[in-house]
């Protein structure tokens, strides 16, 4: 059963990352949802960065998403790009020069 699930965790990478945004709040889940290429490529240049080294890959996609600094990495962008607009809620305050 474990080598079942463990061959279809791997097989499937994307089940593996929406599995692991699926936790997150909403607004991290709807930053991190489009980004999926992006991580995944990631991994693979860590992978290939280990085979160029000489080394066998180690690590699957589940464990190199453990390890990912997702706080970190989410509040490094602007609010804006994280799809928070605080305009939204408070409207910028007209100045009136007499």
């Amino acid at each position: 059963m474990a080598a079942n699930l463990q061959a279809f965790l791997g097989q499937n990478p994307q089940a593996v990352f929406q599995s692991r945004i699926s936790g997150m709040a909403s607004p991290m889940s709807r930053f991190w949802q489009p980004r999926y290429s992006d991580i995944y490529g990631q991994y693979m240049g860590q992978q290939a960065g280990q085979a160029m080294g000489g080394e066998i890959p180690t690590g699957d996609f589940s464990s190199f998403l453990n390890k990912y600094p997702w706080l970190q990495s989410f509040y490094s962008y602007s609010p804006q790009q994280r799809g928070s607009y605080p305009s939204r809620y408070s409207p910028p305050t007209r100045l009136l020069n007499y």
